[in-house]
């Protein structure tokens, strides 16, 4: 079956932190509560109330690592740096 990816759905972030070493480094989301998207799907999110300058308003991109983490990258799927605790994305 297909998958469908409900464009404009709102999900809440607990957690925005890199994780791991050196060039193991990923920026993760972690969501406050399930967010029920399939793993290892890819797809653009656009962040808003983080109160953080290279999250808010920003389209990037996530990779679906289980049901609570998703990881985050540039729009070219590149790893930057982020930490917030707070807002939330709409997939877009």
């Amino acid at each position: 079956k297909g998958f469908w990816l409900p464009v404009g759905r709102r999900i809440r972030i607990e957690d925005v932190s890199p994780e791991g070493e050196d060039d193991e480094r990923r920026l993760v989301l972690t969501t406050l509560g399930r967010h029920h998207l399939r793993n290892g799907s890819r797809f653009p999110l656009t962040f808003y109330g983080t109160n953080h300058v290279l999250l808010d308003n920003y389209t990037h991109r996530a990779l679906v690592l289980d049901r609570f983490r998703l990881e985050i990258t540039t729009a070219t799927e590149e790893f930057f740096v982020a930490d917030a605790s707070g807002g939330h994305v709409l997939l877009s």
